[in-house]
């Protein structure tokens, strides 16, 4: 990026235009994107138990998961579906469509 001219003043068009090409061409990186989805947790009835068991496709068993943990929807999901694949940590973890929670945009 050229700042001064040969006069020693600054070269305000070049300057301008090499400004909007990076505004262009980073102003929403793909990093970026990827981050702005909504947070979902997990929620059960904890008055019963503060653990739930559900179905782990990595184990191929049940596991135990505390009520409030954050999970991630693999797909787009309805409340009549059976059970969503979901990512909790490193797992794909089953869990019923109730047990998930909107808690809002990062």
């Amino acid at each position: 990026m050229s700042v001064l001219n040969l006069s020693g003043s600054a070269g305000i068009k070049s300057l301008i235009e090499e400004l909007e090409k990076i505004v262009d061409d980073r102003w929403v990186d793909d990093s970026l994107l990827e981050m702005c989805k909504p947070t979902y947790v997990l929620r059960f009835d904890k008055e019963k138990s503060s653990l739930t068991w559900l179905y782990s496709e990595v184990r191929r068993t049940f596991a135990p998961y505390p009520w409030g943990i954050t999970l991630e929807p693999l797909d787009f999901y309805s409340d009549d579906d059976k059970d969503v694949p979901c990512m909790i940590g490193h797992d794909l973890v089953l869990v019923p469509p109730d047990y998930i929670v909107d808690i809002g945009w990062n």
